[in-house]
């Protein structure tokens, strides 16, 4: 069973102005080239992956590749029916057909709200990233959940305040979820409302309001010190090689800053040497940014161990449950006053220091010691890939009492 790949080019790759996306498509000997009803500046294409760049700085090129994965997934779809049927298909009738299925106009209704939530997650699924859809799953299902216990129809009319503030309450107090939770869920709810907007299913702007808003609140996040960091080095974990994988894995995050994501896909590649000194150069997988970072001793030595590969990554759920039995084993038991809104009441608990560890607090760790060092913002800023000051002392965690000893040594406090 032959099922061609249709390839998307740009009518006028090298141009300085928008230009046609045309769908290409080889089958039996024969070549169809037809427009997809597109255009896009040749700055905001991504030839290797035939799709338009994604990115903050084009937010509008959603749609665009939303558009050209219907026009693959359709295009197959009508080969595999010839397949079925047994019928070779010819140029006019390929065309007759994706004119048919794409680009003929439709008396079909505008889908409901619900409706269209469903059927942009599914549109999702293939071009965004996974933990991102799962997001988009859950406030899908609490919103039906709440239209169930509301027993009313959702729908674009109804989102209003008295919806926001309706729907707050059901996530608040018949879900106990979290104050932060809560606004990620409204987060994504006004993206899905932008998402319809756009494409004229929408009219009702009330959810662009000032009240109709994203709750808040700061959340509680550590680093270690370098002592700390120094203490889970030395810990003797070689009758316990999972956590001493994990452990190493952590220590490469520590001094290098990376996320996650990205210092598990370090590969001797990656090690280039110039000038006698070693470093990491990576492309980030969240940003796409490249990023080169000195290599510490203590990293290098943990490359050695491994025959110049690091460990082999365990999964983020895994490791950080391992970072907590580590953080016990090293004796960080500090207790951290931990406050949260949840089901509309405001709590504070104390947690263990080795309670809160996780994977992204490598790279606070990385960001606060680099910068109680005394290393430049803007450097540091390079490594991490923060693109204000503002966002990098966000990640910045000094606490009262270091920053008053930090102020001891400056001559102000000597005279």
């Amino acid at each position: 069973m032959f099922i061609p790949q249709p390839r998307f080019i740009l009518r006028q790759p090298n141009g300085n102005k928008p230009t046609a996306i045309q769908c290409h498509l080889r089958f039996n000997g024969e070549r169809i080239v037809f427009s997809t009803g597109e255009k896009i500046h040749p700055n905001e294409w991504n030839s290797d992956i035939q799709r338009a760049i994604n990115s903050k700085k084009y937010p509008h090129n959603s749609d665009v590749n939303m558009w050209l994965e219907k026009i693959d997934t359709e295009t197959k779809f009508i080969f595999r029916n010839f397949n079925l049927e047994n019928i070779t298909p010819n140029r006019d009738l390929v065309l007759k057909s994706i004119n048919e299925r794409l680009f003929q106009k439709s008396s079909r209704r505008i889908p409901t709200l619900l409706e269209f939530i469903e059927k942009y997650i599914e549109e999702s699924s293939r071009i965004k990233k996974p933990d991102t859809v799962r997001t988009y799953v859950t406030t899908f299902k609490h919103l039906k959940s709440y239209a169930s216990s509301q027993s009313i129809h959702l729908d674009y009319s109804s989102i209003d305040l008295n919806f926001y503030n309706s729907f707050v309450d059901y996530l608040m107090h018949d879900l106990s979820l979290s104050q932060n939770t809560i606004g990620k869920h409204i987060q994504v709810f006004k993206t899905f409302m932008n998402e319809a907007t756009d494409r004229g299913y929408n009219k009702k702007m009330d959810f662009r309001g000032r009240k109709f808003r994203r709750m808040s609140e700061p959340v509680e996040s550590i680093y270690l010190n370098e002592r700390e960091i120094d203490i889970i080095w030395k810990l003797d974990l070689t009758d316990k090689p999972n956590l001493e994988r994990v452990r190493d894995l952590f220590i490469i995050g520590c001094y290098t800053g990376l996320r996650y994501s990205d210092f598990i896909r370090i590969t001797p590649e990656n090690i280039v040497q110039e000038d006698d000194n070693q470093y990491i150069n990576i492309l980030t997988q969240k940003t796409s940014q490249k990023v080169i970072i000195p290599l510490k001793p203590i990293v290098l030595e943990i490359l050695d161990k491994y025959d110049g590969h690091i460990p082999k990554p365990l999964t983020n759920q895994k490791m950080n449950q391992y970072l907590k039995v580590i953080g016990k084993l090293a004796g960080l038991n500090q207790l951290i006053p931990i406050t949260k809104t949840k089901a509309g009441k405001q709590s504070t608990n104390l947690v263990p220091k080795y309670n809160l560890i996780k994977t992204h607090t490598c790279r606070k760790s990385f960001a606060t010691n680099a910068f109680r060092a005394g290393l430049p913002t803007l450097s540091i800023m390079k490594i991490t890939g923060h693109k204000t000051e503002t966002q990098f002392y966000r990640y910045v965690r000094i606490t009262e009492l270091e920053n008053a000893s930090s102020l001891t040594k400056h001559e102000f406090f000597k005279d």
